[in-house]
């Protein structure tokens, strides 16, 4: 991620001295956390590459990756939310049936779990991120369909779509 040059000089003999270039890799930390237009998923997007935490391609917990808080229990309801590294900077987070997260809340970065994608950084912090909204919303639509009339004693079906 960033090349430093490093001195070092002795402190009793200030000609004895000696220089390099050092390759240093910063953990990665999450940039944004993002809510699709229609509610159902989270982009969390990191600042650099990451190892995707060490995740496989079935491996698909969110528990992997986020502290089990207030917040990460609002991902899931009826059925769990299930999280898919789409690249290396950017995991989707598919909510569960009857997930109640909604923006402004904040997810946390379990420490531990994330590092560089050339495994030379240290593991990531823990830290929390907001829920940023959606950068445009969609309306809701709804169609009903069904008989315009019925007599009285007839059943009434409706197809709701």
């Amino acid at each position: 991620e960033g090349i430093v040059d490093m001195g070092v000089v002795s402190r009793t003999d200030a000609s004895r001295a000696a220089s390099s270039r050092f390759s240093f890799w910063t953990a990665p930390t999450v940039s944004a956390i993002a809510m699709d237009p229609l509610g159902l998923q989270l982009a969390v997007t990191f600042d650099h590459a990451t190892d995707r935490a060490g995740m496989t391609a079935t491996d698909q917990s969110c528990a992997h990756v986020f502290v089990a808080d207030a917040a990460f229990a609002k991902l899931s309801a009826i059925t769990p939310a299930k999280c898919v590294w789409t690249t290396a900077l950017t995991l989707n987070v598919m909510l569960g049936v009857g997930a109640t997260l909604v923006p402004g809340d904040a997810l946390t970065l379990q420490a531990g779990r994330v590092r560089s994608a050339n495994l030379v950084s240290l593991h990531s912090p823990s830290a929390a991120t907001t829920v940023s909204a959606p950068a445009f919303l969609m309306e809701p639509s709804l169609s009903v369909s069904g008989p315009t009339t019925i007599d009285q004693c007839a059943l009434l079906n409706l197809k709701a779509a």
